[in-house]
């Protein structure tokens, strides 16, 4: 709900980075998740502009249309870089042209355009409204864990708007229930899609929550009695890879995805 009302660059816009990171503001939206009732729709967006140094912007007429709730809206172009060396070094990272079939190419550059652009509003007056120079949001995101001060553990995981999702998922699999990295990888994992999807057509699907078929059926319908809307689909998030590196002992291992064509080596 907040990535909807406030998501944009803030070279352009004003985004209340510091209010949607604060612990006061995230108090406020704790009790918005509840254990025993699903939401039906995408929640109400908060007010972080209480906690923030940056200026409210002034309010708008101008509103989103209602999106579709079915269509395609995946992310086919991202992959996921990690290494970790003798010494320490440890560097991550999740390049993406989004899905370079639907882009423009120039046969004089031998190169393809970045289709990022589509996932700007076509709404001056929204936060990630299309501008001339203006960075469009994306979904890229990937994870560099520390023990105190030791960066030891990093996770990546591409697929659009799962990216977050599948990504939180796997680092609670080895930080709270003890997984090692590749059974932290390949544990079956979920995708809410009860939001507006990042990509055009920007799809729809209230109350949807996608679960893997590792998920039992006894747990879908706990899920289905809280007022999910379960689907059974695969893959929610793909090509997730997690390097690791034991801050006392130095012992490195890493685990790589089955869900697609993924690589954990060493040498």
């Amino acid at each position: 709900a907040d990535r909807e009302a406030f998501y944009g660059d803030p070279d352009f816009a004003s985004v209340p980075i510091d209010g949607l990171l604060s612990k006061a503001y995230a108090a406020t939206r704790i009790p918005l998740l509840r254990e025993d009732e699903a939401w039906p729709e995408i929640p109400p967006a908060g007010d972080p502009w209480e906690y923030s140094t940056v200026s409210r912007p002034a309010p708008s007429m101008t509103g989103i249309s209602d999106p579709p709730t079915s269509g395609p809206g995946t992310d086919h172009g991202t992959t996921h870089l990690a290494a970790i060396d003798g010494e320490g070094n440890i560097i991550c990272a999740t390049p993406s042209g989004a899905a370079f079939f639907k882009s423009i190419y120039f046969p004089e550059l031998g190169l393809a355009l970045s289709t990022r652009s589509e996932m700007f509003f076509v709404d001056e007056h929204h936060p990630n409204g299309i501008a001339p120079g203006k960075r469009p949001r994306t979904t890229l995101v990937n994870y560099m864990v520390c023990q105190g001060d030791q960066p030891f553990m990093t996770v990546g995981c591409p697929g659009g708007d799962n990216q977050a999702q599948s990504d939180i998922q796997i680092v609670l699999n080895v930080l709270v229930f003890g997984m090692n990295p590749q059974e932290a990888v390949e544990a079956p994992r979920f995708a809410s899609q009860s939001m507006t999807n990042s990509f055009y057509p920007r799809v729809y699907r209230p109350g949807h929550l996608d679960v893997e078929p590792g998920i039992t059926s006894e747990v879908q319908l706990q899920l289905e009695a809280m007022g999910h809307k379960v689907v059974e689909a695969f893959p929610c998030g793909y090509g997730a890879t997690v390097t690791r590196r034991e801050v006392d002992s130095g012992i490195l291992s890493a685990g790589a995805d089955n869900r697609t064509a993924s690589y954990a080596i060493a040498w």
